[in-house]
């Protein structure tokens, strides 16, 4: 091949292998019941996660530290306003030993040097992303192209102790779609990296947070879904971002019917997302419905599952 055609590919290479989708996350809160009120007087939030035992490269050690800094902080804050009671934070790792034994009684001396009823132990972290099989999609033109996706995913395991030791004992894990990547002539795409980012790991931390509490706590949970926001989405975009919601919702129905079953797929899909922030809930699942008629994928049957 001529050095010229060979920069061509290279470039086309690189485009395709760093392509993903254009969506635009959407978020929203809806009120919920704690599966058990838990009623403190004052809480110790710890960190007993060992990062530095993981041995990460590429500075996720640092980040994830960042990040359990801010986490035992925003648990704090999510305390006070749920319950209006008042967390004592400890900061760092807290080396709880090898043994439940020797844990139990680490948190409790703590507890009992901090005057506090209850403690939250955060014992394990982890959030990475998830890569799916190998997607193989037919173009409107006959054509196929191969996809990858990627969802972003959470693993945290909380401890919660009272006066008279270990009451429960929890791993949580939140996951959601994040993006895809095209695959060409038996090439895997390049997937996203943590490190870089970042805000995704603060914010899908901070929704395993929420799911925690809201098992012992009034509260609230996020549904953050992604619009397709590209090509025939164009106007609707344009309405959304003007915060015209209803615009936006009527700009997606106009696409529901399309010749072309991903288009309308992705027209339903947005439909049920636009319905869901609007408060809608009563025809979420119809469009749901219908946009995996069409074109089943993993993020449409995630979205099923709350309804």
């Amino acid at each position: 091949m001529k050095p010229f055609h060979c920069t061509i590919f290279s470039f086309l290479l690189f485009i395709l292998l760093t392509a993903c989708e254009s969506t635009q996350m959407v978020r929203t809160r809806k009120p919920t019941v704690p599966v058990q009120l838990l009623v403190p007087e004052r809480v110790l939030l710890i960190n007993a996660a060992d990062i530095a035992g993981q041995k990460y490269r590429d500075g996720k050690e640092e980040l994830f530290n960042q990040i359990l800094d801010k986490t035992l902080l925003d648990m704090a804050r999510e305390i006070k306003q749920r319950s209006n009671v008042e967390s004592v934070v400890r900061q760092g790792f807290l080396d709880t030993g090898k043994t439940a034994l020797h844990r139990d009684s680490v948190i409790q001396q703590l507890m009992a040097e901090a005057a506090v009823s209850d403690a939250v132990v955060i014992q394990s972290f982890d959030t990475y992303f998830y890569k799916h099989d190998v997607e193989v999609v037919e173009n409107p033109d006959g054509s196929k192209s191969r996809e990858m996706k990627f969802d972003l995913e959470s693993e945290i395991r909380y401890l919660w102790f009272a006066k008279s030791g270990l009451q429960h004992d929890d791993n949580i894990h939140v996951s959601r779609y994040h993006s895809s990547r095209s695959v060409i002539s038996g090439v895997l795409a390049a997937g996203p990296n943590i490190v870089t980012q970042q805000s995704d790991a603060y914010g899908i931390t901070e929704e395993n947070l929420i799911k925690y509490l809201n098992r012992y706590l009034p509260g609230y949970e996020f549904r953050s879904r992604n619009l397709y926001t590209g090509g025939d989405f164009k106007a609707m975009k344009k309405a959304y971002d003007s915060q015209n919601f209803d615009q936006a919702l009527a700009e997606c129905r106009k696409l529901v019917n399309h010749p072309n079953a991903r288009i309308a797929a992705r027209a339903n899909f947005n439909c049920a997302v636009l319905c869901e922030s609007l408060g809608q809930y009563d025809q979420v699942k119809q469009y749901l419905t219908e946009s995996n008629r069409l074109n089943p994928n993993f993020e449409t049957t995630l979205m099923l599952d709350d309804y």
